[in-house]
Order: structure tokens, then C-alpha cells, then sequence
């Protein structure tokens, strides 16, 4: 079965130098970013610098040898910097569900000359590079150093990673978003005492050369100079970014912005989670109010002064900006939500029942109040599912088939290894991908639910008919079997089922696999669009629901320069 969606995907390459990794838990900043570019439908090459002052230590430890030690051994043992950072990343993605992998530069032939400690770049594999795109949607590079044509390692000097970066998106023809700790290249360090330094919106590569040294590394402009290769320079999570390579300088018309208000309605598992990202961006987003039943039981977790037990009255004040309700149900939710609607603050949620018995009136109390109704955590968790099908909608959609409910995926799994269904379930429970109550992931009604959003976003209005069937714990079950969500136009018909399928070998859909989510969608010229990732579990449905919140504080704000005009892009 041939699938086009990976390998028809926009490249894009982000560099994450030292200032934005500068300790260990920074890396969750770097997951943000790389699942920003992946639900908007972009594959995407991570270049990593080393974590914090790491390089520092090693290269002390590396002159503990003496100046007659050989400078490819130090070149080695420096370089491990970036490989422990790489490997972090890989770590966070996989927590937050995102289907990544590490590429080693022997593994990907990026291939240097010239001294151990200051080579320069001579090429790199792109079709191995490609091969893995089409395979993962974030693949991440070690940057700094590369190998020479005696197989020993050397490094790009002093900021080396750009450089990495930079080489890797003229091999891909692909976009480039150097990440640093300011918004993009100054008229002068905005730092430093002085007048008001201005930010450039675009530059020439002329006019860049002055300003690189500490924020750039002279011998990337170079190489992108040489190369004509545009790059942009930015923060985490920005729409605006300078623009080096440009046909002319600009400066840009930056605006004070204010952090966001955010109000948290609910502080259990997945809250706890979306409650952490909150904690580390204080910058960004200012809490509002935690709503929560008993107060007590969470004083560790924020100040006590933060709690309330009134969901509803929290979501009716007009101090936040943004709702984010994770109580789940029908009941107080709902009237949260509806009460923090008609405000016009923008809501959050991952409430499936809710959204599936009354989105589409969700949806105009929004639209009617100039706010937002945000659900992407609701459907495939960190699979950005609902993204997806909103990219497929104007194309046309045919059919998809899905497999949404990653406790079913658990429990199938184990019963084809020889478990008992009630050892299988047990296990689940345990592992934290069912409830205490499984029934609506037994019965197929939790895949159903989301299916109805999926139809929803992919045609536009809910199936006409919809057969449902759960799991039987009385059946014998193969590794090919999974609870399969259809739909399929029949004309002006919609029609749509959940029930058990035994798949054949190779099917995309066997990738879901415990909490993964895979939806396979038909459009109308008959191409096949694959989108994956986990499903279920604390990280990914918190990196889902916090990603909604990132894109509205985007969207808050106006974009000083047109990237999408200029670099043919979304941002």
C-alpha cells in the first residue's frame, strides 16, 4: 500500500542552540517546538547543540590530556555534548507521543575536511536524511561536528551547529529556522544599556555579516552566503522571525506583548501535565485560577491561593484570556465552557464526550462571540489527527479508516501474546490507558466519539449512519486485529462504523501499536495520507492540549513580517 503523505511533506530544519537548551528541562520547550511544525503538517530536522555549558566542561576535560594529545580524541569526546543532547530530544519527543529518531552524522554521511577542531562541511546524505523523513516526522541531528574521509571526527568550530543546520537545509531544499534566546538578529545587543535596538524583519547577507559573531557563527552566513540559502533567525514558538538573505533590510515593528492569562479547569493526570508546561513559561502565560475539588490535595502543586473549587465561576471571570477546561463530562464542563464562551475567551479542551453530544453548538457559541474553540487533544492526542484532516478538507476527503483508542490497542496486543482478557485489561488499567471504568473503550463508544470529530473536521458534518461495535472478551485475538473507525461517502451519503478488524500484513494501521494512533485518509484523486502518533497517556494529551495554547498566544499577536509570502511556508 503506497502512502504519499510522508514523503510529500515540506521540510523544515530547526537548530536548537545552546541559549534555548540551557538546562535539561529546557528540552520540553524543544518538544513544543518540533510537534508546532509537525501538526501543521511539516517534517522536521532538529539540529541540537550541546545542553547548557556542557561544551565548556569538555573541552576542560578534553585539555586534561595535554596539548599533545591527538585533536580528533578531543573532537570526540566534545562532540558528545551534542550526542546527549540529541538523545534528550529523542527522550522528549517520545514522551509527548511524537514519532521521532536520532541520526548519527556517520549514519547520515555528513561528511567534513579540514582541522579537527575547525573543519568545514563538504556534503551530506540526502537521501539517507529523506528516507528517515519519510519514516519519522522529526528527525534529529547532533549538530557541531561531522566526519572526515579517515572516519575520525571533527569539529565546525565555535557554533558549529548553525553551520550544521544551515548545510542540511541546502541539501534538503528546505526551509530554516535558527532558534535562539531573542527574537532575531538586532541593530545592536538589546541587552546591553543603551539606545532602543531595533530588530531586523529581513536582511541581506551584506548586511548580516557585521552583526554575526555571538548570536550567528560567521562561517554559516558564509556558507549560506556561497550557497544562497535563506535562513531565519527567531525565539521558540514566534510567527516572526529576521529573515536573512533577503533582497533588502528592514526593520521590523515589534509591540510590547503582555503574557497570556490562563485559566485551568481540573488538575488531574493530563492537567497536572498542561499544569507543568504553564510552570515553565511564565514569560508567556500568567495562571489565573485553578479550579479543582478539593483544594487541599493539590496545595503542593501551585499556591493555595490559586484554588478554587468553582469551575464555573473561574470561567466566567474576565481576568484569563483562555479557558482550558480538563474536568471531562457533560455537566459542569459544559457550562464552563459555554460561560467563558460568551465572553469571548478562547477555550481549550480534550472533552470528546462533550465536544461529540455538542461541539457543533460549541462551535457557533464561539464563532458568535469572537472566540476560539480548541480541541486537537480531543482525537489522537499528540497525532495531530484533526490538523490533518483540516489540511485533506479543501482537497476532498473520501474515506478514512482509524484506529483511535490505544487501551483496545493494549488489550488486543496482550491477548494475541496469550493473556486473558481480564489480565489484558488489568494490565491496561495499570498502565494508565483505561479507566477504571473501561466501558466506553470496550463498547467502541470512545472511538466512536472521536470518529464523529474526525467527520466533522474531514467532511464537514457528522455520518449519517454509524454501526458500532466493541471488543468480546470471549474471542481469540491476532496480532492483525485492532478496532478499526471507517468512514466513506456513498454518494451524498456519510456512512461510518467502529468494529474489530483483522488487518492484513503491512497495513499501515498495525504501526498502532499500545497508546498509537493511526488515521489513513483517501482523498478524492485516490492519494493515501498517513498521520500517527500516541494516543493516550499523560505527555502526549498535555502536549496537545498546550499546543492549542501556543497557537492562539501566536495568534494573538500580529506578524511583523509575511514568512509564509517569503519563505512559502505556515507559521
Amino acid at each position: 500500500m503506497s502512502v504519499n503523505q510522508r514523503d510529500s511533506r515540506r521540510i523544515i530544519v530547526l537548530k536548537f542552540g545552546g541559549s534555548v537548551l540551557a538546562r535539561e528541562s529546557d528540552i520540553a520547550n524543544a518538544v513544543h517546538e518540533c510537534y508546532r511544525w509537525v501538526r501543521d503538517g511539516w517534517a522536521v530536522v532538529a539540529t541540537v547543540s550541546a545542553i547548557g555549558d556542557a561544551t565548556d566542561r569538555l573541552v576542560s576535560a578534553a585539555s586534561f590530556y595535554g596539548h599533545s594529545s591527538s585533536p580528533h580524541a578531543a573532537a570526540a569526546l566534545i562532540s558528545t555534548g551534542e550526542s546527549v543532547s540529541a538523545a534528550h530530544l529523542w527522550l522528549g519527543c517520545d514522551r509527548a507521543g511524537l514519532d521521532a529518531v536520532a541520526a548519527d552524522p556517520r549514519e547520515i554521511q555528513l561528511s567534513v575536511t579540514g582541522p579537527a577542531d575547525d573543519a568545514i562541511p563538504s556534503g551530506v546524505h540526502a537521501a539517507r536524511l529523506r528516507s528517515m523523513l519519510n519514516e519519522h516526522d522529526v528527525v534529529i541531528v547532533p549538530g557541531f561536528f561531522g566526519i572526515d574521509d579517515q572516519r575520525r571526527i571533527a569539529l565546525l568550530g565555535r557554533g558549529g551547529s548553525d553551520l550544521t543546520a544551515v548545510l542540511l537545509a541546502h541539501a534538503l531544499s528546505a526551509r530554516c529556522r535558527l532558534l535562539k534566546d531573542v527574537r532575531g538578529l538586532y541593530e545592536r545587543d538589546p541587552s546591553r544599556p543603551g539606545p532602543f535596538a531595533r530588530r531586523y524583519a529581513d536582511v541581506t547577507f551584506h548586511d548580516a555579516a557585521p552583526l554575526a559573531g555571538e548570536i550567528l557563527q560567521r562561517k554559516a552566513l558564509a556558507y549560506a552566503e556561497r550557497h544562497e540559502v535563506p535562513f531565519e533567525v527567531s525565539a521558540l514558538q514566534r510567527r516572526d522571525a529576521t529573515i536573512v538573505g533577503s533582497r533588502w533590510t528592514r526593520f521590523a515593528e515589534d509591540a510590547r506583548e503582555n503574557p497570556t492569562r490562563v485559566a485551568l479547569l481540573g488538575l488531574g493526570v493530563v492537567g497536572r501535565g498542561v499544569l507543568e508546561h504553564l510552570l515553565r513559561s511564565p514569560r508567556d502565560f500568567a495562571i489565573t485560577g485553578v479550579a479543582v475539588q478539593s483544594p487541599k490535595r493539590h496545595a503542593e502543586a501551585i499556591s493555595p491561593r490559586m484554588l478554587t473549587r468553582d469551575a464555573v465561576a473561574l470561567a466566567q471571570s474576565e481576568e484569563s484570556d483562555v479557558v482550558i477546561e480538563m474536568i471531562g463530562g457533560t455537566g459542569v464542563a459544559r457550562t464552563a465552557i459555554e460561560a467563558a464562551l460568551r465572553r469571548g475567551a478562547h477555550v481549550i479542551t480534550a472533552n470528546k464526550s462533550l465536544l461529540a453530544a455538542h461541539g457543533a453548538t460549541l462551535d457557533a457559541l464561539a464563532a458568535a462571540h469572537g472566540a476560539t474553540l480548541s480541541y486537537s487533544a480531543a482525537v489522537g492526542g499528540a497525532a495531530p489527527m484533526l490538523e490533518f484532516a483540516a489540511r485533506l478538507h479543501d482537497r476532498g476527503v473520501s474515506s478514512f479508516a482509524s484506529v483511535l483508542n490505544g487501551t483496545t490497542n493494549c488489550i488486543l496486543g496482550a491477548c494475541a501474546q496469550g493473556a486473558a482478557f481480564e489480565d489484558a485489561l488489568a494490565n491496561a488499567q495499570a498502565l494508565g490507558y483505561a479507566e477504571s471504568d473501561p466501558t466506553a473503550d470496550l463498547s467502541g463508544l470512545d472511538a466512536a466519539e472521536k470518529l464523529r470529530l474526525l467527520c466533522r473536521i474531514a467532511f464537514g458534518r457528522d455520518p449519517d449512519a454509524l454501526e458500532v461495535e466493541g471488543l468480546d472478551p470471549r474471542a481469540t485475538y491476532s496480532p492483525h486485529d485492532r478496532l478499526v473507525a471507517r468512514a466513506r461517502r456513498h454518494g451524498k451519503q456519510l456512512t461510518a462504523s467502529v468494529r474489530l478488524e483483522r488487518l492484513e500484513d503491512g497495513h499501515p494501521l498495525l504501526d498502532a501499536i499500545d497508546a498509537g494512533n493511526v488515521a489513513l485518509f483517501t482523498t478524492l484523486d485516490g492519494e493515501l495520507h498517513l498521520a500517527r502518533g500516541r494516543g493516550a497517556g499523560r505527555y502526549p494529551t498535555a502536549e496537545a492540549v498546550f499546543a492549542d495554547l501556543l497557537q492562539i498566544r501566536r495568534n494573538q499577536f500580529s506578524v511583523t513580517a509575511d514568512l509564509n509570502a517569503l519563505v512559502g511556508g505556515a507559521a
